[in-house]
């Protein structure tokens, strides 16, 4: 499972991984099961031609270019995945996983074991080969180093035993328990594998690492520009690209732009050619200067508001389900973000494997809603708000600067709310006082979404294990979780996920909002972009520049 928020690490049992998550940045994403990657395609018929500078705009320096270090989050894994490759990868489109250095694999009956047989010749930059020890290795690095570092992947993670080298080309890996997600895992830029003298460094000293990606560093300069060259000789790309042999692009540039409105400007102006982070409010001025715009909503579970399930009124699940209807979700992506955007339909993001579309349980109903309080003796008052026993239904969000436009959606939320006669208030704190202030239930609500290639996310977003900041006692969700992460056959395990998102919704555990969706602008002279599985930036092999 990959996160695209460290914020999901509230939710892990480990406290030291959830200070170091809430260390990284806020907002991290992951594969992809339904929805297109959204290419930008070449216009015509025009062959595509070698050669050229990508140049593209980032809003951050990348921290590091370890796959598993502590990164600046999304846009460090635009600039790894061109260095790095994985065992596997799961189609963007489709969400099925294909060959790439693994060119077969065989899994056992109860998804605890998977064997993996390497393609013959890979070699990392560095000039060592790709061997079954060198994946063993890698393995057993993350098990050592990841829980520290990187803890957003420690659940899906945690159950591992041991990597044996089989022969030369073929190693198995073993789980305490049944891991059906495990490949969705093995393919994210965090599993890319890195090179045997990469991992005789110290974890916290590489900085420097040998991959077996179409491009090798040639020069970082912290808070300034990464620029990779093309590897000669690479003829190992992943199943369905458009072409083989070397990538297209000479070079590609990531030059480091923080603001959003410079990215844009420079972008007009063909200062660079491609640009990240382009915010909701910023697509049709793009649009109108001649750009295209890449979206992809990005999977793993919904931007929502999350209840804290022990504190009156919301330990009630029909007060719970009443305000949720409450919120009108088509407003929200009209008013505060844009077209690209989906309304969330489900707890989980549309383009993650096992989504199930849920709108009837979700759909806006004021009357529904106004009516569903009344009946559990919450009355309007002569302010309009809501009372019982004297209480007043009043209700704060407690959230931290994650996403760029949760301040305008949440003060919609607060002004469609108070129609019901619900009063809220919007409680900003940092991601460490979030933490504290959902320990001593501070808040009614946690506003935030977690990064999750597979529907497996829901098994971390919604557990009981500790520190169980949200108070949940929910033994039947609990088993429906833990029961689709053993299960092997797609269509099974697809409808045990289905059920586990229809009871998350019936419980009112979470008031879906809009999917998360990934934003990229580039010059019509830029050709394939495209995101991965993830909603980053997928690796740059197939694109070219006219």
């Amino acid at each position: 499972m990959r996160t695209r928020r460290g914020i999901r690490d509230l939710f892990s049992p480990r406290p030291r991984a959830l200070l170091a998550g809430l260390a990284v940045s806020a907002l991290t994403l992951t594969a992809c099961g339904g929805g297109g990657s959204n290419p930008a395609k070449p216009n015509g018929n025009e062959a595509p031609k070698p050669g050229g500078t990508l140049r593209l705009a980032i809003s951050g320096d990348p921290i590091t270019l370890n796959p598993r270090g502590k990164s600046s989050g999304d846009e460090a894994m635009f600039i790894i995945r061109q260095l790095f490759d994985s065992l596997v990868r799961q189609n963007p489109s489709t969400g099925a996983i294909e060959p790439w250095l693994a060119e077969s694999w065989t899994v056992n009956t109860d998804a605890t074991s998977y064997t993996f047989h390497l393609r013959d010749g890979v070699t990392f930059s560095d000039g060592t080969a790709l061997t079954a020890q060198v994946v063993k290795d890698n393995f057993d690095d993350i098990a050592a180093n990841t829980a520290q570092e990187n803890p957003q992947i420690v659940s899906a993670f945690a159950s591992y035993r041991s990597a044996t080298v089989v022969d030369p080309r073929t190693v198995t890996v073993q789980f305490e328990r049944p891991n059906s997600p495990f490949l969705s895992l093995a393919a994210s830029t965090r599993f890319g594998v890195i090179s045997p003298n990469a991992l005789r460094q110290k974890f916290e000293q590489r900085d420097t690492i040998a991959g077996t990606g179409p491009f090798v560093l040639k020069s970082y300069a912290k808070n300034a520009d990464v620029v990779l060259d093309k590897r000669m000789g690479y003829a190992w790309p992943a199943s369905g690209r458009a072409h083989t042999g070397d990538a297209y692009l000479d070079e590609v540039k990531f030059v480091v732009i923080p603001e959003a409105s410079v990215r844009t400007g420079s972008l007009a102006t063909k200062s660079i050619d491609a640009m990240s982070g382009l915010l909701p409010a910023a697509v049709k001025t793009v649009k109108r200067n001649g750009a295209q715009v890449l979206a992809q909503p990005k999977p793993g579970t919904v931007y929502g508001l999350m209840p804290l399930v022990n504190v009156p009124p919301l330990d009630d699940p029909a007060v719970r389900r009443a305000i949720g209807f409450g919120v009108n979700r088509q407003e929200i992506v009209d008013t505060v973000l844009s077209p690209e955007f989906k309304t969330a339909t489900s707890p989980l993001a549309s383009t993650t494997p096992g989504f199930v579309d849920l709108h009837d349980l979700v759909a806006y109903n004021p009357q529904r809603a106004e009516a569903e309080l009344d009946a559990a003796g919450w009355h309007k008052g002569p302010d309009g708000i809501r009372t019982k026993g004297g209480a007043k239904l009043s209700l704060s969000i407690g959230w931290f600067d994650q996403f760029s436009n949760s301040q305008q959606a949440l003060e919609l939320i607060q002004s469609q709310l108070a129609k019901i006669g619900v009063q809220v208030n919007l409680v900003k704190k940092t991601a460490a006082e979030i933490v504290s202030g959902l320990a001593a239930s501070q808040f009614d609500y946690f506003w935030y979404a977690i990064g999750g290639g597979d529907g497996d996310v829901l098994r971390t977003a919604y557990t009981n294990a500790p520190p169980n900041y949200l108070h949940r006692n929910d033994p039947e969700l609990q088993a429906l979780l833990q029961q689709q992460a053993a299960i092997q056959d797609p269509a099974q395990r697809s409808a045990a996920l289905a059920q586990a998102q229809r009871h998350i919704l019936e419980q009112g555990l979470v008031i879906p909002v809009f999917e998360e969706t990934a934003l990229l602008a580039a010059s019509p002279a830029v050709h394939a972009l495209a995101f991965d599985a993830d909603a980053h930036l997928d690796q740059l092999y197939d694109t070219w520049l006219s």
